[in-house]
């Protein structure tokens, strides 16, 4: 965590339960109250982990993209209410 925006956190076990509250649009007081941090400190996580997601630069993607089909076994042995029951 080192030279990153999150160096010297003093509520590191509260940060994945603050982004949840971000990934669900809350506001800086209901975010407080759910995660049991003052306004200040919410306030301060936000703009931590808002500079973390502007530094950070994936750069173009490049390279193979594969995709394969997975085949399920089910059995409907028994069963008295098929979905498409066979002719």
């Amino acid at each position: 965590m080192s030279g990153t925006p999150l160096s010297h956190l003093r509520v590191r076990e509260k940060l994945d339960q603050y982004v949840e509250c971000m990934n669900g649009e809350t506001t800086l007081r209901p975010a407080a109250r759910q995660c049991g941090v003052s306004l200040d400190t919410s306030f301060h996580l936000r703009h931590r982990l808002m500079a973390l997601v502007e530094n950070d630069s994936y750069g173009q993607l490049s390279g193979i993209a594969e995709e394969d089909e997975t085949f399920f076994h089910e059995s409907h042995k028994g069963d008295r209410k098929l979905q498409n029951p066979r002719k």
